[in-house]
């Protein structure tokens, strides 16, 4: 769901038209909508503050748009109120009474979701008044669209968080995915699509890092699956078609290393209260205004299972191996991938620092060898290198570095 034009929420929503009747009244003592209207009117772009204000926000918007992938990932509702519930229902069962007669499906009402519109996502810019006196027209349409993305960016990472939010023991197939620091391949998607699949769900949305995407893109088996039709990429917005009837979307605002399939029919909501909205802001004291952009919404997951997750995915192309480093070893303790430049290198692999309990980097640890403690439980402190102190009692490793060769 797009962010709205002005013209369009002008004729819709009659709480944004009352705010424009209150920002118009303002422009006139405020710096910057002063400044914004008069350059604007000598360059001949509009006519009155009416439609300043409709240029302004029109730039918010088409600055915002490409980053609001979010919106993509997430169902959209538009909403007036600032509470809706969700009931959560069992899979349907049916019933038939008798032969020839129809048949009922039903399901338990096992619990509900109360989703607030109480999220609000914010950019702003702030100027001194002797800087908007000299201001250009070129300044301040750049300065809006700065304000645009950095919303656009905002509301994004609110719902990412969202979805890095669910508990792992939630997510489709009861765990994320570990990619053990290869690069995403056609072998990494199928194992995405499958664990929601498992589920019962249909994944629409596969919610990656640019540098996901780019592996993908060196993998001719994801590029055979798809012919990338002209009328289906969006490449500004990282939209790139659908493969395995998942949406492709690409951005840096997910983490590198991380990607996502999701349902986005039935997985999470997002209940928009208030569209992006122009707002002045000012502070007299110190003698500083500016412009703000708004968007209120609420976000809660309804079905958590209908969301994969892949963690532990190789944060570099497959172009940065080749020049950086031709030859690999996998570590037979973690299943961790190093790179080196030189055939048969020896790298050491750091899984031995870190706890195999909880994953916390470990201290070393100094033997007690007082002789009324040593060996006591038939432990030898001479065996043990690190120790876990997050543990009761604390956990102790004998683990030894390990070499990795590079072949």
């Amino acid at each position: 769901m797009k962010p709205k034009l002005f013209e369009s929420l002008l004729q819709s929503n009659l709480e944004f038209r009352q705010l424009m009747e209150d920002l118009k009244h303002k422009a006139t003592a405020h710096p910057f909508l002063k400044r914004y209207c008069e350059v604007g009117v000598k360059e001949r772009l509009f006519s009155d503050m009416a439609s300043a204000l409709g240029r302004m926000h029109d730039t918010l918007v088409e600055a915002a748009n490409p980053e609001m992938i979010g919106r993509d990932i997430i169902t959209v509702r538009p909403t007036t109120e600032t509470m809706e519930r969700f009931p959560l229902d069992e899979k349907a069962i049916a019933y038939r009474y008798a032969e020839g007669a129809f048949t009922r499906l039903s399901g338990k009402k096992i619990s509900t979701v109360d989703v607030y519109t109480n999220i609000i996502a914010e950019a702003s810019e702030e100027w001194t008044r002797e800087f908007l006196e000299d201001a250009t027209w070129n300044v301040m349409d750049s300065m809006t669209e700065k304000v645009g993305r950095a919303l656009g960016e905002t509301e994004t990472n609110k719902i990412l968080d969202l979805y890095a939010a669910i508990a792992n023991a939630d997510l489709a197939g009861g765990a994320p995915i570990d990619n053990a620091d290869a690069a995403l391949n056609w072998s990494g998607l199928l194992k995405l699509h499958n664990a929601v699949r498992g589920e019962n769900w249909r994944p629409t949305v596969l919610a990656l890092n640019e540098i996901q995407l780019h592996q993908l893109l060196s993998d001719d088996k994801f590029i055979h699956a798809q012919y990338l039709p002209a009328e289906q990429v969006d490449l500004e917005r990282g939209v790139i078609g659908s493969v395995l009837g998942m949406k492709v979307m690409a951005s840096t605002l997910v983490p590198n290393g991380t990607a996502y399939a999701i349902d986005t029919r039935v997985a999470a909501v997002m209940l928009l209260r208030r569209d992006v909205t122009i707002e002045d802001w000012e502070d007299p004291k110190t003698g500083e205004f500016g412009v703000r952009a708004t968007t209120r919404f609420g976000l809660g997951v309804l079905r958590s299972k209908a969301v994969a997750k892949m963690t532990n995915i190789s944060t570099i192309t497959r172009s940065g191996w080749s020049e950086m480093s031709k030859f690999e070893g996998k570590c037979p303790e973690c299943g961790k991938i190093h790179h080196s430049n030189r055939k048969d290198d020896i790298v050491v692999c750091d899984c031995w620092r870190y706890c195999p309990l909880c994953g916390a980097e470990m201290t070393s640890h100094t033997p007690d060898l007082t002789p009324n403690v040593y060996g006591i439980d038939g432990k030898r402190d001479f065996d043990v290198l690190m120790v876990c102190t997050l543990h009761s009692p604390p956990f102790y490793s004998t683990q030894k570095p390990v070499e990795v060769v590079c072949t």
